[in-house]
């Protein structure tokens, strides 16, 4: 998904993973923001997964690719307190420890993830390639990762609970 990437200050994209009974693999790709999106009323990664899954197609998972930052992507310990608060508030960009990132993120249905990141100013680090098993999400992601890992868990009706009790308990917290 990074080879999507067309540069710094490049939009958001959405894709769709789907594979039928044969192993194809099918993958839908657009822009996350568009003028009907944002009249939907609803955030706009759960309009474009709404609008994958009335096209029937078999789909496994979702993928956003986005700049962001590596914070973003710490782990459940490191992203509570004050950096948390920071994320929500929409303020990371002030941080002088933060790093700008492209940010490929993919989610299963199971909730597992996996991230491909990218620095901004040390693309000779390369890709940093990240994978956490669904077991070990005791939160909702944060920022927009949080909204693609509810749609993906959503393709599973069986999940709904799941994720309704998760997403009760992190505003309980808050």
């Amino acid at each position: 998904m990074l080879d999507h990437h067309e540069g710094w200050g490049s939009p958001p994209m959405f894709f769709g993973f789907a594979a039928d009974a044969d192993g194809e693999l099918a993958i839908a790709a657009g822009p996350l923001h568009d003028d009907e999106a944002e009249e939907s009323g609803i955030h706009p990664v759960h309009f474009r997964a709404a609008q994958l899954k009335k096209a029937r197609l078999p789909l496994w998972g979702f993928g956003l690719l986005f700049e962001g930052f590596c914070e973003e992507f710490s782990p459940e310990e490191i992203a509570s307190g004050e950096v948390r608060r920071t994320m929500l508030a929409g303020h990371f960009h002030e941080r002088p420890t933060a790093d700008e990132m492209c940010n490929a993120v993919i989610y299963d249905a199971r909730g597992n993830e996996w991230a491909a990141l990218i620095y901004r100013y040390l693309p000779d680090r390369g890709v940093s390639e990240l994978f956490t098993p669904a077991d070990t999400i005791t939160r909702p992601p944060l920022g927009m990762a949080g909204f693609l890992w509810s749609a993906a868990l959503l393709l599973d009706p069986a999940n709904r609970a799941r994720v309704f009790a998760i997403v009760a308990a992190d505003e309980d917290e808050n």
